[in-house]
């Protein structure tokens, strides 16, 4: 089943949503809410910890490589609104790393971890990844 391009304007109408959500959310939740409501995680996924400047590294690196897949001449695909789904997540995050030091997780999911909107888009980018590369690889 062929890539329904009609879809894809939806999809980024969504993403910039989630967006402007995301910040939003973090902004209400980190001045309103305060410290005890809110999670600033300075580690990766919550359980890696490393210095802030190698964290800023890796994410400005993975942000530039998802920026030059979407802007090298090629077909919109899955892979390229899972890449803008990620590179939402990962610029949300990073600039909460510079305004604040670390990321404002402000979703408290029991048993499991603290998170936010912009990590949300990260798992749905990835997950987009995962369905496009099962779907061309079955039957």
């Amino acid at each position: 089943m062929p890539y329904d391009e009609g879809k894809h304007g939806f999809f980024i109408a969504l993403l910039f949503f989630v967006a402007l959500l995301d910040r939003i959310t973090k902004i209400i939740a980190f001045r309103f809410v305060g410290q005890n409501g809110v999670f600033l995680n300075d580690a990766v996924f919550s359980f890696i910890r490393i210095p802030s400047v190698m964290a800023l590294a890796l994410a400005g690196i993975l942000f530039l490589a998802c920026l030059i897949w979407l802007i090298m001449p090629k077909k919109r695909s899955m892979v390229s609104l899972a890449l803008l789904f990620i590179l939402l997540g990962i610029g949300s995050n990073l600039t909460d790393r510079v305004m604040y030091g670390g990321i404002v997780d402000w979703i408290h999911i029991p048993g499991v971890s603290v998170l936010n909107l912009a990590d949300i888009s990260i798992i749905g980018g990835v997950a987009f990844l995962f369905f496009d590369f099962f779907k061309k690889h079955s039957v």
